[in-house]
Order: structure tokens, then C-alpha cells, then sequence
């Protein structure tokens, strides 16, 4: 009886389908994959400007090589960027 009882628990609590959901992985769907693709595209953006801007402060602290190296970098990254491209014609 007691065993019954534990039995019937467990099952009420798992669930007929409650284990099936934990093995396969939910389905990825069209919209989270553009929203993952925008994410991306927004931290690169962000993380170029980012590094242009860090490799301006090493210019005027005196760090032309270090500011060269940095807008190179980018530059290499992203051959479209013309701000970086503009900056680095510019130290040069």
C-alpha cells in the first residue's frame, strides 16, 4: 500500500510528458535567431567604437604606436569602419 502510494506520487508530481521536456531542447525559432544576430551585430558596433575611442586617449596621452596598433586592429576588422580608417590616415 505504501508503495502505491509513493508510486502514484511520483507520477503525479512528474508528470506524463514532465521528463520528455528536460531531453529535448525547445525549438529555436526564426525570431530568436534574428534577435541573436542583432544582439551580436549591436555589441560590435559598440565594441568598435569602443576601441576607436580608447586608441584616441592613447594618442593624447603620448601612445602614437599603441593608438596605431589599436585602429589597425579595427581597421582589419572592419575595412567598411571610416572613422577608424579616417583616425588611422590621420596618426599615420
Amino acid at each position: 500500500m505504501r508503495l502505491r502510494l509513493v508510486t502514484f506520487g511520483l507520477i503525479s508530481i512528474a508528470g506524463c510528458a514532465g521528463w520528455e521536456s528536460r531531453l529535448v531542447p525547445p525549438p529555436v525559432t526564426p525570431q530568436r535567431e534574428a534577435r541573436k544576430s542583432d544582439a551580436v551585430r549591436t555589441f560590435e558596433t559598440h565594441r568598435d567604437a569602443a576601441q576607436v575611442s580608447a586608441a584616441l586617449d592613447r594618442w593624447r596621452n603620448g601612445d602614437a604606436k599603441g593608438c596605431e596598433a589599436m585602429l589597425a586592429s579595427v581597421v582589419t576588422r572592419v575595412p567598411d569602419y571610416a572613422d577608424a580608417r579616417l583616425q588611422l590616415g590621420q596618426v599615420l
